[in-house]
């Protein structure tokens, strides 16, 4: 689910989110998953009729309970982790952790 507003170069988190409850109703985690838009890229083989391309669009999601939070994923540009970095500090958390997922460039 993406809730993004603005040109496509600007990054809004997705308002997705979810928890768990533990045997007294209270939620024990939630997470949140912060999407950006594709990065204009220059390409010479476009096809037929494409006049923009774009990297792929990409997320990072937080983990989070009352007090700690874990990052899985981060991104590619500096623009694009300031961004990242204040959607997390605005959050409130301790964050413990940032786990990458995989080793590609793109997060």
């Amino acid at each position: 689910m993406e809730n993004l507003k603005g040109s496509p170069t600007e990054a809004e988190p997705a308002r997705t989110s979810s928890s768990s409850a533990n045997t007294t109703g209270t939620p024990v985690l939630n997470w949140e998953v912060f999407v950006t838009p594709g990065i204009p890229i220059v390409t010479p083989d476009r096809p037929p009729g494409i006049r923009e391309t774009y990297f792929q669009a990409m997320a990072s999601t937080l983990i989070y309970g009352i007090r700690d939070a874990v990052l899985v994923d981060a991104f590619m540009t500096a623009k694009q982790a300031h961004a990242l970095a204040d959607w997390v500090a605005s959050k409130g958390k301790n964050l413990t952790t940032i786990y990458i997922t995989h080793g590609h460039g793109d997060h």
